[in-house]
């Protein structure tokens, strides 16, 4: 609803995490740990926070009130480097960063479960984009010979891919707000090779 970020920064070159909550014409900061891997905002009442912190090797997920109390450890990874969504009410998403050299993952982790499932795999690039209500998904995939990035749909439900002939990021695709069966992409002006 845009009344929370959370921002990372730069000061006197000292890395600076914090959660800020905007109300009327005031804005309240609380500090978070400037190791702080990612982290994201539930988008349904009442309002948490997840964030993913390093434990050795891997990741820890901690979920806490907006001004970081309350704090409760979630579940551990062993992979550290995930970026964190939270497409559903009980539903975190953690997609490896994207690498044009390395193959991307994207799991889900049920909150009540705590089951760990892997959506997708092995996809060079890999990028995602959750719509609103977390029904729909778009990824795109970087493809080494054209050197572009390549846009699909996705259906968690069926696990079907359906390739949208364009090349875009996912990251830079919205879904309609009124109509989830839209989606506004900015797009690479390149003609994808036929």
């Amino acid at each position: 609803d845009a009344s929370h970020v959370i921002l990372k920064y730069t000061e006197s070159e000292t890395t600076r995490v914090v959660s800020a909550s905007f109300s009327a014409s005031s804005t309240q900061t609380v500090p978070l740990s400037s190791s702080l891997l990612s982290a994201v905002f539930s988008p349904f009442t009442p309002l948490k926070l997840t964030y993913l912190m390093p434990e050795g090797e891997g990741a820890r997920a901690v979920t806490a009130d907006p001004d970081n109390s309350k704090p409760t450890a979630a579940f551990q990874t062993p992979f550290s480097e995930f970026l964190i969504a939270w497409p559903e009410k009980n539903t975190l998403s953690l997609v490896t960063r994207p690498s044009g050299n390395v193959a991307g993952f994207l799991f889900t982790h049920n909150l009540q479960t705590r089951e760990l499932s892997k959506l997708l795999g092995d996809i060079l690039g890999l990028d995602v984009a959750w719509s609103k209500s977390g029904s729909r998904l778009l990824y795109s995939s970087y493809d080494p010979q054209t050197r572009l990035s390549r846009l699909f749909a996705y259906d968690p439900k069926t696990g079907k891919s359906q390739d949208l002939a364009t090349s875009a990021l996912a990251s830079k695709c919205a879904f309609g707000f009124f109509n989830e069966a839209v989606v506004y992409c900015g797009i690479d002006p390149r003609p994808l090779p036929a």
